[in-house]
């Protein structure tokens, strides 16, 4: 007969298990949610694009990344700036804050231009 230790440490298992593969299973493809992988397109307010929709959409994207790419380094290359600061044995308050405000202001910049992609793809997809 098993100890009531037992008992709780196997139905806690059970339980972990159920969680973890409801969890998975309502994260959808790409663990982005349901209508939101890859498998449903990226844009989940377009039921079935036609493809002349299809084509515009994708050429806008490249366009996105084209413009959102280089950013994006310049965002990664000020976090690794801005670590090295902080990793100074007494760091500068000043150039700290400076290049915080840099990283902010390109960090809205790419979300201003995220946005603006956004009603472009919304605006083809409704037509």
């Amino acid at each position: 007969m098993k100890s009531g230790r037992t008992k709780y440490a196997g139905v806690l298992v059970i339980a972990m298990a159920l969680v973890l593969s409801a969890s998975w299973a309502l994260a959808g493809p790409g663990g982005q949610g349901p209508g939101m992988g890859p498998a449903y397109g990226w844009y989940p307010y377009a039921a079935s694009p036609t493809p002349e929709q299809s084509e515009e959409v994708r050429v806008r994207q490249e366009a996105y990344l084209k413009e959102i790419t280089p950013l994006q380094s310049d965002l990664f290359s000020k976090r690794m700036e801005l670590r090295l600061l902080w990793s100074a044995a007494n760091p500068d308050q000043k150039k700290i804050m400076a290049k915080q405000r840099e990283i902010n202001e390109l960090q809205q910049e790419i979300q201003e231009i995220a946005t603006q992609h956004q009603f472009e793809i919304r605006k083809i997809l409704s037509e």
